[in-house]
């Protein structure tokens, strides 16, 4: 008698441990979805700050640079990790023609010494073009900035398709707009950085509260993306 109650006690806690372990992995999945598909307030703080900062890296680092010599055209942001959606890299080897050598480049361990990074992106959305950037990823652009410098082309890193709850956080963290709204503007007419300022494009006409500020989240104007299409830009050299 004894044994066989024992033996049975047994089996009810095998059964319950059971299914209280299941309890629990679903539990878990159902919070990793979660967190992968939206970030809590807390979260994008504290990526806007990573990248506010991340910015501010890059851009001390292309001044360092020029300090040691390197011209506005000889700047290189060679790297494999910044990709379109096709996988092609953005700013490969050589892409800038007029760097003399590793001493000129941002992420070199004998130049800049930095590393490219993603730190933050929309994870439901896709671009419906493989030459799009990759969401989180960055390119670098000279374009004119108004009330920054002079009217010459200034050089610009763009981090597009972030995270819209991050985007927001970013304008509060500098002071742009506490509003909740994205502030919309764009830089069409900019060809990626190659060594020359060229092309037509222009930050800060349609939209006064970015103009002479060197960071901020802004929405591209009219884009077909719509409110996905959110991206950080930080000035990394104003001329």
């Amino acid at each position: 008698m004894t044994r066989s109650f024992e033996s049975g006690s047994a089996f009810f806690y095998i059964v319950l441990a059971i299914a209280l372990f299941g309890m629990l992995t679903f539990a878990l999945q159902q919070g990793s979805r979660t967190t992968a598909g939206s970030l809590t307030q807390d979260q994008a703080r504290l990526e806007a700050r990573e990248i506010i900062d991340y910015g501010n890296t890059i851009a001390s680092t292309v001044q360092k640079l020029k300090l040691r010599g390197c011209l506005d055209t000889q700047i290189g942001f060679d790297n494999t990790e910044w990709r379109n959606w096709g996988g092609t890299p953005v700013m490969p080897a050589g892409h800038n023609p007029n760097t003399p050598g590793d001493e000129c480049r941002v992420f070199s361990a004998t130049g800049g010494q930095l590393t490219a990074r993603v730190i933050s992106h929309n994870t439901s959305f896709t671009p419906t073009n493989n030459g799009h950037p990759t969401p989180g990823h960055s390119l670098v652009f000279p374009i004119e900035f108004e009330k920054f410098g002079t009217t010459e082309k200034d050089l610009v890193l763009i981090m597009h398709y972030i995270d819209q709850k991050t985007c927001l956080e970013i304008n509060k963290a500098l002071n742009l707009s506490t509003s909740g709204n994205l502030i919309e503007d764009s830089w069409a007419g900019a060809p990626v950085f190659v060594g020359g300022y060229t092309g037509t494009a222009r930050l800060g006409e349609e939209s006064a509260v970015i103009a002479g500020k060197p960071a901020g989240c802004i929405k591209w104007t009219g884009s077909s993306y719509g409110d996905n299409d959110v991206n950080f830009y930080q000035v990394l050299l104003a001329r």
